[in-house]
């Protein structure tokens, strides 16, 4: 038993998360949540350009999506026009991911991925 135990605590740090190439999180994105003036709702279309992503909006204007990739958790760094927030992402039952973020000003956003068809809300 004392063996078992030293192999999972010896194993943990093997098994961390590694972050998913940029062309996981590329294409289209639906983003709902709330800011401090009220509701937010856009399209983002996520891009990759060399191991980030450049973000088009519809109305927010250009940012940017850094993913996390020292192996300490599935987490991500979003710059959306004047706003920076902390991310973190998750897979969905059919291997999507999805982004909940947040920053001080108490922003709260998620992020799932659309059609590419679906065109700027409003």
């Amino acid at each position: 038993m004392r063996a078992l135990f030293v192999f999972l605590l010896a194993a943990g740090p093997v098994m961390a998360q590694e972050a998913p190439t940029p062309e996981y999180f590329a294409g289209r994105y639906e983003m709902i949540g709330r800011d401090a003036t009220g509701p937010v709702e856009e399209v983002l279309e996520l891009t990759v350009q060399g191991m980030d992503l450049t973000i088009g909006s519809c109305a927010q204007g250009p940012g940017q999506l850094v993913v996390d990739r020292s192996g300490e958790g599935p987490f991500a760094t979003l710059a959306l026009g004047d706003r920076t927030l902390d991310c973190q992402w998750f897979n969905t039952w059919d291997n999507y991911p999805l982004l909940t973020c947040y920053d001080d000003a108490n922003t709260r956003l998620t992020l799932w991925p659309t059609p590419a068809t679906t065109d700027c809300p409003g």
